[in-house]
């Protein structure tokens, strides 16, 4: 053959260069096939899923003609798509899988990005992945494999040792990005879980005539302990299937270096962490995060972030109330059908060239349609599980009544909206004001807001903001009746005069000239923290920011237009701030509420300009020393001033005044620190898919990331105390607020208020409650993670009065199984069916 020929020359040429030294020991190396497919990235949904079918009939082919290649491929998602659409081709998958030809890894549905993701989608990749393997060929993979994804979560060693994975198997960041002791390590997470995990040296692809130097890279850079070393080879990104002239070459080859102690072989993964395995103990240890790759990926296509965001929140009610109804006595759990849907929906475009923002424009539509699409199931669940779970409560009262659901394991206070109907007539008449009753019958402060609806002289459509109080994973009644209540003085708890506003906690107050404010201590009156101002830099990196660490390139800020008090209740005031940058409008509604410590912004940035980013900046009188940042089940500790950094459910930071205060606004990806300013990156409009390539010459005719209106939330939170956990508690609240819904009057079971259970200690965050058949009972699962950086032990006392006492290590990941009547218990994920 030409290709034997061609290699045969090249041969010769090796040996007298002496590319393959002749070892002093036998080197066996891995030859693994495989063909890597990204779903979606420069193409779109369909022509990516569709690649599958070919690919895999063109492996089954190779597989067919050369009886010693075996082959390698992952996801669930893929095998899932060509059951359906070629089911002939996956029967002969089936059959080359238990042939022991064709290896099975991954064993999570797609390849996320772990660094953008929550902990709970992690493990969902491995519950959907992992549950079709087992029904689909009854074997569990035990290798997880991210080779394509950007960087990887400090959290993630625990996550798969407790799905159920020995090893790990990645790409990046590569060596030149983030440099390691050997590509072979023991990766340690902050509970103490560890994991064999490689960093492939060049990749798991080779270029066309490529793969006789990465081999020779390979044996070059392969740690000298070791006597077993994989290289992957085969096409990438758009699948394909193999080259069959790359077989040819290696099956050359491996003749030509028979006599030098290289022995070459078609083999597996499981080959080889089976050779490796014994030398575990004696690896290096690596802790914490593994980045970066690609940094401008962290702040990409905001719309993609903010939605799958939004439908991980929606997902997390929507299984918690249906939980709770369960709990309280439907039977009907067919939910779980529709929301596992919505939950692939979600998986699938936290792939990491999706959520990162790196597909085309035509892509990112899809995912928006997908992602808005899952949002709506999600939310009908949410009615249909609500409307179930209020026929079990007791709603009879005066005036309107309302269901208000708390899905977390702690008591919350906080405001809760409601939009309502009067009667129709008087048309031209309204109550004066309103009084709200909780389930205690206790009279708690109301405030009338505007709706959004503009209804003239019709007066009947009105809506309200009530501070309620509700129990740790739990519902409460509340009724709104058309009357006035006296509210003692000390009740009222926000003033606003000159300009300033106080709710006893914390003071704000517009500093006029840049249009941001200023927080401080509602006691001192001393300035900590400065907020709100939004600064522009130049960008002129492609989108993923290759050979970009930062965006310093200063060029302006938004200047202060307008500001105004648009609420002035004393439950809540509301400070509506409008500033504006070239075309750009930039508007902020600060909330200031009664009694908390956080302030609350809902933000809506019109963004018109390009090769730019936008960070919003928060100061402090002094430089920041100190920053964690809570993401995918770890408290981080990055290297400050090292550039873009990835965001996550919580910003912890401290200056060397000690004054602290933290930031939450999980629907953006990035910030970074400079000297005394944090600063949240809200915008980045780099061109859609923009790969190392010159800036086009046609560059006004591309479309932009992120150009448009955008609308995202934060809060600031100033807690009492640094190692105070209720900061965490106040971050998940005000992301994942409770939830609301008007109910008609009956009575029921399980009166006014009820709680599926209650912890004895504050600190220990839920991540799902989902209902779960457990053999022949139905039961529920509970996740849990433990935000405190220590061992701590907690008391759960479930509904039925039955309590477990769990002891959880620092940043421990706990499932709990409860059947009502029977004692709750410890479960990990592999146990249950």
């Amino acid at each position: 053959m030409q290709a034997k020929s061609l290699w045969s020359r090249h041969n010769a040429w090796v040996r007298k260069n002496k590319m393959f030294p002749k070892r002093d020991r036998q080197i066996t190396l891995h030859l693994i096939a495989n063909s890597h497919l990204d779903p979606v990235w420069f193409w779109r949904w369909q022509e990516g899923m569709n690649e599958i079918i070919p690919t895999c009939r063109t492996v089954l082919e190779l597989l067919d003609e050369y009886p010693e290649l075996k082959y390698t491929k992952g996801e669930s998602l893929m095998y899932e798509y060509l059951q359906e659409h070629d089911p002939v081709a996956f029967r002969r998958v089936k059959e080359m899988v238990q042939a022991g030809r064709w290896e099975i890894i991954g064993g999570w549905y797609n390849q996320p990005d772990t660094v953008l993701c929550d902990g709970e989608s992690l493990i969902r990749q491995a519950v959907y992945g992992q549950e079709y393997f087992k029904r689909e060929f009854k074997i569990q993979p035990r290798i997880a494999y991210l080779v394509d994804s950007f960087g990887q979560a400090g959290g993630l060693p625990q996550i798969l040792k407790k799905t159920g994975f020995a090893f790990f198997v990645f790409q990046r960041p590569r060596q030149s990005e983030m440099s390691i002791p050997s590509p072979l390590f023991r990766w340690k997470s902050n509970d103490g879980s560890e994991i064999m995990a490689l960093r492939l040296i060049r990749g798991y692809t080779n270029e066309s005539g490529m793969l006789k130097e990465k081999i020779e890279l390979n044996l070059k850079e392969m740690p000298e302990y070791l006597n077993d070393w994989p290289v992957l080879f085969g096409l990438g990104d758009h699948g394909g299937g193999l080259s069959r002239n790359d077989i040819e070459l290696i099956l050359d080859l491996r003749a030509e270096l028979k006599n030098d102690n290289i022995n070459m072989t078609f083999s597996t993964l499981e080959n080889f962490f089976r050779k490796a395995s014994p030398a575990f103990e004696s690896l290096p240890i690596f802790e914490g995060e593994l980045l970066y790759h690609g940094r401008g990926c962290l702040s990409s296509n905001s719309r993609i972030k903010k939605q799958t965001w939004d439908l991980r929140r929606t997902l997390f009610n929507a299984d918690f109330i249906n939980a709770a109804a369960m709990s309280a006595g439907n039977k009907d759990v067919s939910q779980n059908a529709e929301l596992t849907k919505c939950w692939k929906a979600l998986l699938f475009n936290q792939f990491h060239d999706v959520i990162c923002g790196t597909c085309s424009p035509e892509a990112s539509e899809d995912s928006e349609r997908q992602l808005s699409g899952g949002i709506f199931s999600a939310e009908r669940e949410i009615n249909g599980a609500l409307l179930k779970l209020a026929s079990f409560m007791d709603t009879e009262g005066r005036g309107q009544s309302v269901i208000a659901v708390n899905p977390h394991p702690w008591a919350v206070k906080m405001i809760l909206p409601v939009e309502f109907q009067l009667d129709y007539r008087p048309l031209d008449k309204k109550p004066e004001s309103y009084t709200v009753v909780d389930a205690g019958e206790n009279t708690i402060q109301c405030q009338e807001i505007s709706s959004t609806s503009v209804m003239g002289e019709l007066q009947w459509r009105k809506k309200v903001i009530f501070k309620g109080e509700l129990p740790p994973c739990g519902c409460s009644v509340f009724h709104i009746i058309p009357e006035a209540a006296a509210i003692s003085p000390e009740r009222a708890g926000v003033k606003v005069e000159s300009g300033l506003a106080s709710n006893g906690n914390i003071t704000v107050f517009l500093d006029k000239k840049s249009g941001g404010i200023i927080l401080s201590n509602a006691e001192e009156n001393s300035l900590n923290l400065f907020a709100g101002q939004l600064h522009v830099f130049e960008d002129y990196s492609d989108t993923w920011a290759h050979d970009t660490d930062k965006f310093d390139n200063y060029k302006g800020r938004f200047e202060i237009q307008k500001s105004e008090w648009i609420e002035t209740g004393s439950l809540r005031a509301v400070m509506r701030v409008t500033s504006k940058y070239n075309e750009s409008v930039f508007v902020q509604d600060f909330e200031i509420i009664s009694g908390r410590n956080d302030v609350v912004c809902q933000a809506e940035l019109d963004w018109r300009e390009k090769h730019a980013v936008a960070k919003l900046v928060f100061s402090t009188e002094k430089t920041i020393n100190d920053l964690q940042v809570l993401r995918t089940g770890s408290w981080e500790k990055p290297r400050l001033e090292s550039g873009e950094l990835p965001n996550g459910v919580l910003l912890k930071a401290r200056d060397a005044g000690n004054s602290f205060w933290c930031v939450s606004c999980p629907e953006k990806g990035a910030y970074d620190v400079k000297e005394h300013n944090l600063r949240l990156t809200i915008a980045r409009s780099s061109i859609y898919a923009w790969y190392r390539a010159p800036l086009p010459q046609n560059a006004g005719y591309h479309e932009y990331l992120d150009t448009g209106r955008q609308k995202f939330s934060y809060t600031i939170i100033r807690p009492e105390k640094w190692s105070n956990p209720e900061w965490v508690h106040t971050a998940y609240e005000n992301s994942m607020p409770p939830v609301t819904m008007l109910a008609y009057p009956h009575k029921g079971v399980l009166g006014k208020s009820c709680s599926l259970f209650k912890i004895d200690k504050p600190g220990l965050i839920l991540w799902t409650a989902n209902p779960h058949k457990h053999k022949k009972d139905g039961g529920i699962i509970f996740r849990f993670w433990n935000s405190r950086p220590e061992k701590t032990d907690y008391t759960i006392t479930f509904s039925d009065k039955r309590e477990i006492v769990i002891s959880t290590k620092p940043e421990e990941i706990i499932t709990v199984l409860w059947r009502k009547g029977k004692m709750p218990k410890l479960v990990l994920w592999p146990d249950i069916k």
